[in-house]
């Protein structure tokens, strides 16, 4: 028996391919043509060509070995305008819209950095010029249409640098009577680089701070701004110093002035019986002590106490001056002191009740009343005082101080 004979395995079923497509082939391209047609109209209407607006950061730095003379003229962004479909600029914006029919939004900044924008210094020289803003968009589907401005005016000058001695600068005054001490600027050395015109006028580098919370005798670290200064010492602009930054350490000390302060001396004990001071002398009479201000405020004078229990004779002796807080002596602290006594003299005797009552015979008063008033006669001669009834004494002599 032989096997069926299936129709689709004859010669003739190779050609049924070109029969389907070749048969009623119009209408078989017109459906492909709406469809075409419809996929189109439904991409329109869901996800449509659209353009927006985003603010984008301007990357503006100069080329190589070359710098702006004035680089605050360059604008910090830009506006790009970009085109795509609606979803695709969705992506960019990073926020889904609740509705896909919804208007976009007029401008945006932009911060992911799907859309990016700097000057295009492929033609840089030397001087003024218009150097043109490139933009690019890094989504599929998304392409730069324009960007405002498109050009940016700037000047350009080679590069140049120096490195001069940091030296530390403070923005406010120190309290009165302070000063500072051990002041140290790190790092010590900076460099400034710029437009050589800008920095042929640098003068000097100053590491600039503001002394707060400092104790007295205690070191402190500021923390200081580097900026560069011309000879009239304002600052020089255009230029970069490098570190921008630096620390400044430094401690707070109270200034000390010079006085000479006046020395005296307290007696202590008793004399020998019989015996006074009759002068007290201090070498040097003054003694040159330098200290704080505060410390002098209540030191009118120093005191050294001297004993002269029981002495007869002058005394000399070296004292140390015990000195105030704070306060120290160009040399040693000691002086010389020398104590001078004398004998007390004896007191003068009382005239005698019988003298007293004795007349006067009118010879004798005239002779005492033609005496001159100093006891001397006529004839330049003293006459004793017993002559006009009682002792010649000297009178007692007050102790003295030399200071």
């Amino acid at each position: 028996m032989s096997p069926p004979c299936h129709s689709w395995l004859s010669p003739h079923a190779s050609a049924l391919p070109m029969n389907l497509l070749s048969h009623n082939w119009n209408l078989k391209l017109m459906a492909l043509a709406l469809a075409v047609v419809l996929w189109g109209h439904v991409r329109s209407t869901v996800n449509p060509w659209e353009t927006a607006t985003f603010l984008v950061r301007l990357r503006s730095s100069a080329p190589p070995r070359m710098v702006f003379v004035d680089g605050s003229k360059v604008p910090d962004t830009v506006k790009v305008t970009v085109g795509g479909p609606r979803l695709s600029l969705r992506q960019i914006k990073g926020v889904a819209l609740a509705n896909p029919l919804s208007p976009t939004g007029d401008v945006i900044s932009l911060t992911s950095g799907q859309v990016r924008a700097a000057l295009d210094f492929s033609l840089a020289r030397k001087g003024r010029q218009d150097v043109p803003v490139k933009a690019e968009a890094t989504v599929e589907d998304v392409e730069v249409i324009g960007v405002n401005p498109s050009n940016v005016v700037v000047v350009l000058d080679p590069a140049a640098s120096r490195e001069l001695t940091l030296r530390p600068q403070f923005l406010s005054n120190l309290p009165r009577g302070f000063h500072l001490e051990k002041v140290i600027a790190q790092p010590e050395r900076a460099s400034v680089s710029g437009p050589s015109e800008a920095l042929a006028r640098v003068a000097s580098l100053r590491a600039q701070a503001k002394p707060q919370n400092l104790k007295a005798d205690v070191p402190r670290t500021l923390q200081a701004t580097v900026v560069a200064l011309d000879a009239r010492g304002r600052i020089v602009l255009g230029v970069v110093v490098e570190p921008p930054t630096a620390s400044i350490s430094a401690t707070l000390r109270e200034e000390r002035i010079k006085r000479r302060v006046r020395v005296t001396v307290k007696i202590k004990g008793s004399l020998a019986p019989g015996y006074r001071i009759v002068e007290v002398d201090v070498t040097p009479a003054r003694l040159s002590l330098s200290g704080p201000r505060h410390a002098f405020e209540n030191v009118a004078a120093l005191s050294v106490p001297l004993d002269v229990n029981g002495i007869k004779t002058t005394l000399h002796k070296r004292v140390s001056v015990a000195l105030p807080a704070n306060l120290t002596s160009a040399g040693r602290a000691r002086v010389s002191v020398r104590v001078r006594v004398a004998p007390l003299e004896a007191p003068p005797p009382t005239l005698p009740t019988a003298a007293a009552s004795t007349p006067v015979s009118d010879a004798d008063e005239a002779t005492l009343d033609a005496m001159p008033p100093n006891g001397s006669t006529a004839g330049g001669e003293a006459k004793p005082l017993a002559a006009r009834g009682g002792p010649l004494l000297p009178a007692p002599t007050p102790p003295r101080t030399r200071q």
